[in-house]
């Protein structure tokens, strides 16, 4: 795993531990000494970060938003294993109403063929205007002025 591993506190990770896991301490507190140089980032991923308050986000674009409940997650682990024809049957109920239409929008994107009438016309209505007003993203238009 070449993910890095951040700690505040070198103590916590510990000879016994940084062994096992392969690292090389005197290796790790020169990067941490190097680290410990370098100017504050703080204020600038506060502002990459930041939302505005109450600022709407599109389900497929709010993966920050929250975290699924224990009930949601067991709802979704089961729903991973159904197919496209037990999915348009099944219904699920979610504490959390963003997962319904990410359920919805996942059946769409990969069986299109599940959908009712009804439910097609809303997909392409939502398609439709994904493509002319950006919703959080680009437009078409703004795409193809690049």
């Amino acid at each position: 795993n070449k993910s890095p591993f951040v700690v505040a506190n070198l103590k916590v990770l510990g000879e016994d531990r940084a062994r096992h896991w392969g690292m090389d301490m005197a290796v790790i507190e020169t990067h941490a000494a190097s680290a410990a140089t370098l100017p504050d980032l703080t204020p600038i991923w506060r502002q990459v970060y930041r939302r505005e308050a109450g600022e709407a986000r599109d389900v497929d674009e709010n993966l920050y938003g929250g975290f699924v409940s224990n009930n949601d997650r067991k709802v979704l682990n089961k729903l991973r294993l159904k197919s496209a024809a037990q999915l348009t049957s099944e219904m699920a109920f979610f504490e959390d109403a963003q997962l319904g239409d990410l359920l919805f929008r996942y059946r769409a994107r990969n069986f299109p063929g599940s959908l009712s009438g009804e439910e097609s016309q809303r997909w392409q209505q939502w398609c439709r205007h994904k493509l002319d007003e950006g919703l959080g993203g680009r437009s078409l238009a703004q795409f193809q002025q690049e």
